[in-house]
């Protein structure tokens, strides 16, 4: 679907893909592939893949906080 609203997804002010690097439902995997597309068309991303599989990341609060606020701010 990347390649079909590449325009309006260049509007946005930031796509965040983010997943654990061991996420048993393979969002990781799905995040680098939207990742290459979005590069494809050049728009905006950030993708993180931290240590952890699809739940309990609650530690990364703190860390996702920031970031969003550091981007809207």
């Amino acid at each position: 679907m990347v390649d079909r609203y590449a325009a309006n997804l260049k509007k946005m002010d930031f796509v965040w893909l983010e997943a654990g690097r061991d996420d048993e439902h393979g969002l990781h995997l799905a995040h680098r592939q939207v990742a290459k597309r979005l590069k494809q068309h050049n728009v905006p991303f950030e993708l993180i893949e931290y240590p952890g599989k699809h739940g309990g990341h609650h530690w990364r609060f703190e860390d996702r906080m920031v970031r969003v606020l550091n981007r809207i701010g």
